[in-house]
């Protein structure tokens, strides 16, 4: 009676989405059930194998994990126990195959056409698959929905989103296939007044506030490299070993205004924040013509100028 309850009080919007949460999750048991398709999570630069935990650095070695030791072990929830929210799962689909029959499968839509007129499999066709496919390959990550390919999973699996419209930012139109990715994102456009906690500095976005905390109070900060034992003091020198060191794919952050590339998301907030930011919002120098986003860094800077006649009047008294 007080699990009935508890359902009668739910709020409508909260009984829709546990609903559809759990019709998509059958779908993708379904899924895991009948296919060769395996499940994983990609967590910081690693791939982890959700049946049993297990971290690798390659897709490679992961692929040779689950063949080896789970590739005839029953899906279970442990698959969707570190998903968080509505998130899909995702899965390799190299070599897709059906268990019942094992024909050839050459995608998931192609698999769940053959699940329902082959093998009357149910599926809730009316909820997502739950499923994000990728083919864990050596070189490239080809991209199972159109015909470009990645040299890094980084980079296919923020491409996924261009899909998986799951959630629209009315701010810019970017689309995300997940709740938290879409979080994460929308932050990034809110503009207030967001303290740094260890100094007087006051940003105007959580971005630049991380970046100005990871730039002036963290410089001990150690980053380990993903694929060896090395660690390093700054997030930039981690990227720029992966780069040289070990190949992967160098990254550009864009700005949307005018399209220049740099080498970090800080280096264009800064950009900006500097060259794109209305003139009334910036804060000018009564002395020279240096301006500053912030009044606590104009106010540093009117003291250099203060420091400099107060010099002059020294040497002129002498």
């Amino acid at each position: 009676m007080r699990r009935r309850r508890r359902a009668n009080n739910e709020l409508p919007e909260e009984s829709e989405k546990r609903i559809a949460k759990t019709m998509m999750r059958k779908n993708a048991m379904t899924i895991l059930e009948s296919s060769t398709a395996w499940a994983f999570r990609w967590f910081q630069s690693a791939f982890y194998c959700s049946y049993c935990d297990l971290k690798f650095v390659e897709p490679l070695l992961l692929r040779d994990h689950v063949l080896s030791l789970h590739l005839k072990d029953a899906p279970t929830n442990r698959i969707f126990s570190k998903l968080t929210e509505n998130n899909m799962v995702k899965v390799d689909v190299t070599n897709l195959q059906c268990r019942l029959c094992n024909h050839a499968i050459e995608s998931i839509d192609t698999l769940k056409t053959h699940l329902i007129s082959d093998h009357e499999k149910p599926f809730h066709t009316d909820f997502n698959d739950g499923v994000l496919p990728f083919k864990l390959e050596a070189d490239r990550f080809n991209c199972q929905q159109c015909p470009l390919y990645f040299t890094s999973f980084a980079k296919i699996n923020e491409h996924i989103n261009s899909h998986y419209q799951n959630y629209i930012c009315d701010a810019c139109g970017k689309a995300f296939v997940s709740k938290s990715r879409f979080r994460t994102h929308v932050q990034s456009h809110e503009v207030g007044t967001f303290p740094c906690g260890d100094c007087d500095e006051v940003l105007e976005t959580r971005a630049a506030r991380m970046c100005h905390r990871l730039r002036v109070h963290k410089k001990g900060v150690r980053y380990t490299c993903p694929r060896c034992p090395e660690v390093f003091t700054t997030y930039y020198a981690r990227a720029k070993h992966l780069v040289e060191g070990h190949d992967q794919q160098k990254r550009h952050y864009e700005c949307s205004a005018c399209g220049k590339l740099f080498e970090t998301s800080c280096k264009r907030a800064a950009h900006i924040r500097f060259t794109h930011k209305p003139i009334e919002k910036r804060y000018e120098c009564p002395h020279c013509s240096w301006y500053f986003l912030s009044k606590s860094k104009l106010k540093r800077h009117v003291v250099t100028h203060e420091h400099v006649q107060n010099t002059e009047e020294n040497y002129s008294n002498d």
